[in-house]
């Protein structure tokens, strides 16, 4: 069972009808206190971007006034240098132990010659002869 209300006389409805108007009014206020600040961080952020896009911009015209580009001429003409191959250390043996235990040892290292893969051979398609027969008149 519901309660049933006591009914509000002409007094207590116009003290409702007051703080109704009142709480609007305050509710209002702080809408339009959230859109100011919103706005505010909004300007900061946009200020702040533009700064640092400015300063990104000047380090780039910096990096361009330092080093001036080359023409690609230049950079054809000059070869890569060749690799040097190591040539293989040899250590003479002595008798003296002393100069065994200071001596390095150096181990050459022999490249091995590459084999190349085959290339891969794709399985055969089982559909591909129905797909001829379809497309080149064979009905």
């Amino acid at each position: 069972m519901a309660k049933v209300r006591k009914p509000l006389d002409a007094e207590a409805l116009e003290k409702l009808a007051k703080a109704r108007e009142k709480a609007n009014a305050k509710r209002k206020e702080l809408a339009v206190q959230r859109h100011a600040e919103k706005e505010s961080l909004i300007q900061t952020k946009m200020k702040e971007k533009q700064v640092k896009n400015e300063r990104v911009a000047e380090m780039e015209a910096e990096k361009r006034l330092i080093t001036p580009p080359q023409p690609l001429e230049e950079e054809e003409e000059t070869a890569p240098e060749p690799k040097r191959k190591k040539q293989p250390v040899v250590i003479e043996t002595s008798d003296s132990e002393d100069d065994i235990s200071n001596a390095r040892v150096y181990f050459v290292k022999r490249e091995r010659a590459q084999v190349p893969e085959p290339p891969r051979q794709r399985p055969p398609d089982p559909h591909a002869a129905l797909y001829a027969a379809m497309f080149n008149g064979h009905l």
